[in-house]
């Protein structure tokens, strides 16, 4: 069965929880695992993909480091909106020794999915990487061409991770110290101090 999710098939990425330029979330739907999506914030974490075409999902598929719980959703609406359940798993953690990698049958779904929602629910550390998703199916009306498309993506692809081709299993991520903190030393989603600046003016007495 086609891949409804893999980006040369038109299937697109939605929305993500986590936004880094370096590893966009158009990573998990290249078809190369030496590409990747990275959190950089607290748990659960979420990627919203826009299948190629309305789909009976059979299977999803998922190619990760430090994740633990994850759950896949369906929404078969024009705008992803309502959400039922396709798919949960926990996977073992690999500690640095390669991809997890894992496949989950999906149960049957109320119509045709056009959405497919990945939420990582729990990691084995504070932050994981996503570098593949793959959906099969069957597609039950024709792919909708790209120029077609609205383009309500959210990410921007840039330069990608570099790695060696064909040495998956030896594949490790690196999260640079400048990703982990902050200009101001907080978590990039962590709470700011307040900057003193008041959006309305004091009235006089």
């Amino acid at each position: 069965m086609p891949d409804q999710a893999s980006m040369k098939n038109g299937a697109q990425v939605f929305m993500v929880s986590s936004m880094d330029p370096a590893h966009p979330g158009e990573n998990v739907i290249d078809d190369d695992h030496g590409t990747y999506w990275l959190s950089t914030g607290l748990y659960p974490q979420e990627i919203l993909l826009w299948l190629a075409a309305p789909t009976e999902v059979a299977s999803v598929r998922v190619a990760s480091t430090r994740v633990r719980r994850v759950r896949f959703e369906a929404c078969p609406e024009e705008d992803p909106v309502m959400f039922g359940k396709l798919a949960e798993g926990e996977f073992e953690d690999m500690q640095g020794s390669g991809l997890q990698v894992r496949e989950l049958r999906c149960s049957s779904q109320d119509g045709p999915t056009k959405f497919v929602r990945l939420l990582i629910l729990s990691g084995w550390a504070d932050f994981c990487s996503i570098h593949q998703i793959q959906v099969e199916g069957t597609a039950v009306e024709a792919p909708v061409p790209l120029q077609r498309r609205d383009a309500r993506k959210v990410s921007v692809r840039m330069p990608s991770f570099r790695s060696t081709p064909g040495n998956v299993k030896s594949l490790e991520v690196d999260i640079p110290e400048s990703k982990l903190l902050a200009r101001d030393g907080h978590e990039p989603d962590a709470p700011r101090k307040p900057d003193g600046a008041c959006p309305w003016k004091e009235p006089r007495p």
